[in-house]
């Protein structure tokens, strides 16, 4: 055997012994697509979490935001009654 044919030889079984299968490749992307899937789940479970934070405290400035409404409301009364009984 020459030199060449044993350096094809010697590479093809490397090639061989390395080479990925269509079952390595499946296993592969089962285990990618799990992985994506528990990584995807997360992000969406703390993207909720927040989520419902921040519509608490959109909530909570909306009522804060009411509140100081209608104490602006009653101290515009106050007022108009007041430059009533004093003629401005």
């Amino acid at each position: 055997m020459d030199a060449n044919t044993k350096d094809i030889l010697e590479t093809v079984n490397f090639i061989k012994d390395n080479m990925a299968t269509k079952e390595d490749l499946a296993e592969l992307k089962n285990e990618l697509s799990e992985r994506i899937d528990t990584v995807e789940e997360r992000l969406n479970n703390k993207i909720d979490g927040a989520e419902a934070r921040l519509s608490q405290r959109i909530d909570g400035l909306g009522s804060r935001i009411d509140y100081e409404l209608d104490k602006r409301k009653v101290l515009e009364v106050k007022v108009a009654k007041l430059e009533e009984k004093v003629g401005v």
